[in-house]
């Protein structure tokens, strides 16, 4: 598979902002941060400790890194360059298949979606500062200074894919809502279902007992017919 051995340092950058990634690595001990940089500073949100894999997402879809990644402490693991990375999934379509939906999922849920609204959420609190005129931030393929007085309500695209990120998070939690609306509903047809289904037992068994109170009375007039028959009536 043609892993190397990798060992960096605590405080050794990975990757920066709008880098090309050319290779994979997996960290097997030590602790990986992932950050945002605006105006010259690094801001570090997440932090991952022990066996993660970085740059996966950006070697199997030839992205650049979106955000800026390095060891809080020393790491050691593996990589895998990126050429080899590809000629893997090339090889082994239907493994390959299962890896891209897998790293597209874990990338979007453990780092993506957080990091964007981690940027949204600083660069708003930034924009407020009376003390801050200008924002400089790094989008993929450019590299803009924001002055946020004359962004106005449109202060949001100051960020990558921020609007279509919050669309897909209003429509997910609208199917969600949706999903939940629907098992409610579903939840409340079964209960009237069910209450339904116990009236009817209840019935059946008040039948049932008025029916065996009959056939005893029944009986019992037999028995009192049989017994003047057998005395001569």
């Amino acid at each position: 598979m043609n892993l190397e051995p990798r060992h960096e340092k605590a405080g050794s950058i990975l990757f920066e902002e709008l880098e090309e990634v050319n290779e994979v690595l997996f960290i097997s001990r030590g602790q990986c941060d992932v950050g945002f940089e605006v105006n010259k500073i690094k801001k570090w949100v997440l932090r991952f400790f022990n066996k993660t894999m970085v740059g996966a997402y950006n070697c199997t879809f030839s992205i650049r890194s979106v955000f800026c990644y390095k060891c809080n402490s020393e790491c050691e693991g593996y990589s895998i360059r990126k050429s080899n990375w590809l000629n893997i999934l090339n090889e082994f379509p239907d493994i390959a298949s299962v890896i891209k939906s897998n790293v597209v999922s874990e990338y979007n849920k453990s780092i993506k979606f957080k990091m964007f609204k981690a940027k949204r959420d600083h660069l708003k609190k930034l924009s407020k500062r009376a003390d801050f005129h200008k924002i400089s931030v790094i989008i993929p393929n450019q590299a803009e200074q924001l002055d946020p007085r004359e962004q106005n309500n449109d202060f949001s695209k100051m960020m990558l894919g921020q609007s279509s990120h919050e669309s897909l998070i209003d429509q997910e939690s609208s199917n969600i809502s949706e999903i939940g609306q629907e098992i409610h509903n579903y939840q409340g047809r079964v209960e009237k279902l069910t209450s339904g289904i116990s009236n009817i037992i209840k019935y059946i068994d008040e039948v049932g007992k008025e029916n065996t109170e009959i056939e005893a009375e029944l009986a019992e007039v037999y028995g009192e017919i049989n017994k003047l028959k057998a005395e001569g009536y």
